[in-house]
């Protein structure tokens, strides 16, 4: 069969598994990064998305991400198909195709194994199979925002694979400077991209030709430090700084270096059993070397370290574990993740592509063992792919929208804040405060520091009519996090309910300092000036909130209203 066929298969294959996700709103960060982001409806916004974070679109927020190409990827989709999410969601589904396809494309490459079955069943596509299938991959496709993994994966693999092909004794005709090209563009979706150069000195460390000279491998990598300083260079012009710092100060560097054991091994159970999938999975870092979790995970990394040993004249096995661990080095780095995010399943998403080839090793060794029984354990190889498959369709399910995802992890990380407040949030949406406020006190309860939480609890009780209640909410938050423009912008609203009109007028005018592209602040500002009669003042800040959320019809309205009644007086 020849490999456009191939091809097209594992097209088919990946479109099957997650064409439910056409159905899927959007969810989790989602809303900020794509209906909250002005930056991706105009195409002027690329200076400033190539100068700033991330998060740069919203003046109250900053963030250690630098990720322009995906600012352009949500640009595209949105000039495209505006803000429905189906769209988002085939854009995803189609680069995990693509990605799929490079997988069979690179396991071509390394694999050198004649089948004695139909070619249906050979060892790189079922590898590509493997990996188009896997449920572990279900975060990062069918989630809006997963495209950050999806993209960065794409561009790294083909990278990776240029580089393959330009040892070739006819390669095609520009294939080293596509893979250094190709890595460029992955360092600017995603941060672990910038671990590709070591992987390809694990790839020429496994498949060098012995008669090649060190040096020669050398020059072949002076390209990829030009790229990986550029990026740097880059990165730091526009976060100020280079590798991120978050969570979990209360670890020092001991505890920081013995919970990388369990976070690995955690890494692997879910590689080989991707069960009990959720959103969030709380972290719960052990404090001594001596407890048990630690312990164990010691054992079972020492234990992979062995059968690495073993397997050292196994080139495939080597490089398929390189590819596994290289990649995944920066999600050990606990510093430089969020509490929330320690340990996250869209990580794995290309690591996964070692595995899979790892799977593959395997799948070929039986059927040099296995003689005319081979058709058996393809058999049983197409059983995993149904197994995956099924897994993967039932997942993409709890991910339809903000309700089901967040229902679902609350019942799996019971213990997690975070996933209480987004639940409540969720019903909050729904109009369901009564429930909505029973999570949002569990989420304190968990975390009495949890900002946000405290935010939208005060939200909720403002909507029962519990001012008082929600302003010693507001103030709480603000308390622990000064630089909150929904939180003043929030208080603003508390205090023009109870008439106090210019506490109102100095919380909105905060919330606007921090963030003068808070269309609600303006909004707020607008009710407070018309309260005191200063229409002029009031039209031209119900003017700015119509200006940066031209959809909201409560903005039109107060904003015509004022218009209007100045222009009859």
């Amino acid at each position: 069969m020849r490999p456009g066929y191939y091809s097209i298969i594992i097209i088919l294959f990946s479109f099957a598994v997650y064409f439910n996700t056409l159905y899927n709103n959007f969810v989790f960060d989602d809303i900020p990064n794509v209906l909250e982001n002005h930056w991706i409806k105009d195409i002027r916004n690329v200076r400033e998305i190539f100068s700033t974070h991330l998060a740069g679109f919203n003046n109250g927020y900053s963030s250690s991400y630098y990720r322009p190409v995906i600012q352009l990827v949500f640009m595209f989709n949105y000039h495209i198909f505006g803000f429905a999410p189906w769209g988002y969601h085939f854009i995803n589904i189609l680069l995990h195709a693509a990605v799929s396809v490079v997988v069979f494309l690179m396991a071509s490459k390394i694999f050198n194994v004649q089948n004695r079955i139909p070619s249906l069943f050979s060892i790189p596509f079922l590898v590509a199979l493997f990996f188009a299938t896997h449920p572990i991959h279900t975060e990062a496709v069918s989630w809006v925002a997963g495209v950050m993994d999806l993209s960065f994966t794409f561009f790294y693999l083909l990278s990776l694979y240029f580089y393959i092909c330009s040892y070739d004794q006819r390669p095609f005709r520009g294939a080293f400077f596509f893979s250094v090209v190709m890595f460029f563009i992955s360092s600017l979706c995603k941060e672990p991209a910038i671990t590709l150069p070591f992987l390809l000195f694990a790839y020429d460390a496994f498949f060098r030709n012995k008669g090649t000279s060190a040096t020669v491998y050398i020059k072949r990598y002076v390209p990829y430090i030009f790229v990986s300083a550029a990026y740097l260079l880059m990165r730091f012009a526009a976060i100020k700084g280079v590798a991120p710092s978050k969570g979990f100060h209360e670890l020092n560097t001991y505890q920081y270096v013995i919970n990388v054991f369990p976070l690995f091994i955690n890494y692997m159970k879910k590689l080989v059993l991707p069960l009990e999938l959720s959103a969030l999975h709380p972290f719960s870092p052990v404090s001594s070397i001596f407890e048990p979790k630690c312990l164990l995970s010691i054992f079972l990394t020492i234990v992979i370290g062995i059968l690495a040993f073993l397997f050292r004249n196994k080139k495939t096995v080597l490089f398929g574990l390189s590819l596994v661990v290289i990649p995944l080095l920066p999600a050990l780095y606990i510093p430089g993740i969020a509490g929330e995010s320690v340990f996250a399943e869209r990580y794995l998403y290309l690591p996964s592509v070692g595995f899979v080839l790892i799977l593959g090793y395997l799948y070929g060794i039986g059927l040099e063992r296995a003689g005319r029984k081979g058709a058996l354990l393809a058999i049983v190889s197409i059983g995993l792919i149904a197994i995956y498959s099924i897994g993967t369709f039932e997942r993409n399910q709890v991910w339809k929208d903000s309700y089901s995802l967040w229902a679902d992890t609350v019942t799996k990380s019971p213990q997690s804040a975070v996933a209480h407040e987004y639940f409540g949030y969720a019903l909050y949406s729904q109009g369901r405060l009564d429930e909505a406020i029973e999570q949002y006190q569990i989420a304190l309860s968990l975390n009495p520091k949890r900002v946000d939480s405290r935010i939208n609890l005060g939200v909720a009780y403002a909507l029962k009519g519990w001012t008082d209640q929600a302003i010693a909410h507001y103030k709480a938050g603000l308390t622990l996090r000064p630089d909150d423009a929904d939180g003043h912008m929030n208080l603003g609203l508390a205090f023009l309910a109870k008439e106090q009109v210019e506490d109102a007028i100095g919380e909105c005018s905060l919330a606007l300092n921090i963030n003068p592209n808070s269309a609600g602040a303006h909004n707020c500002l607008g009710i407070a000036y018309a309260t005191k009669g200063l229409i002029d003042k009031a039209i031209y800040h119900f003017q700015e909130s119509v200006r940066m959320d031209p959809d909201n019809i409560n903005y039109r309205n107060n904003f015509a209203l004022f218009y209007n009644m100045r222009d009859s007086r």
